[in-house]
């Protein structure tokens, strides 16, 4: 199997387990941290605000844990001799937990506007526990997977790549 063919399954692996592992825990987390909210007090309002600063602090996280565990991934993998990074990305790339914060709290800010989308096309006022514990799982296993593909992809010469 030749360089590429290894990078390219293991990019494939690694987003799959990124976003599994992501669904799970933010699963997790946003319940049991949750449990005791009373949701149907809350206002559209108050929702929206606690759903964004809740967005950027998992993508914060999310993110900077992903990249550096997608680009550790690679040293373990012993796939580091395809790492070439462009002239642009060197400097965040040599600081991956960075480059993954700034891009966790993108994706996650997005989600969030599509999110707003939602709430305002559909008039959802509030979320129950268990749709909010759904919609963060989903949210965390989007950021993780988006996170840990770009990250390896950033490194990788994705350009000559089909990942």
């Amino acid at each position: 199997m030749s360089k590429q063919d290894q990078l390219s399954k293991h990019v494939k692996v690694s987003v799959t387990a990124s976003f599994l592992i992501n669904v799970v825990l933010n699963f997790l987390v946003a319940y049991f941290l949750n449990r005791e909210k009373l949701y149907s007090d809350m206002t559209r309002m108050q929702t929206l605000q606690e759903l964004f600063i809740d967005l950027l602090i998992t993508g914060a996280v999310i993110g900077a844990a992903n990249a550096w565990f997608g680009l550790d991934g690679m040293k373990k993998a012993k796939l580091t001799d395809a790492l070439d990074y462009s002239e642009e990305a060197s400097r965040l790339m040599r600081k991956s937990w960075l480059f993954g914060l700034l891009l966790g709290i993108m994706v996650g800010v997005l989600i969030f506007l599509l999110t707003l989308a939602v709430f305002f096309l559909f008039s959802f006022d509030r979320f129950t526990l268990i749709s909010y514990a759904v919609y963060k799982a989903v949210a965390g296993g989007v950021i993780g997977a988006v996170v840990t593909f770009r990250t390896i992809g950033y490194a990788a010469k994705s350009h000559q790549t089909k990942v």
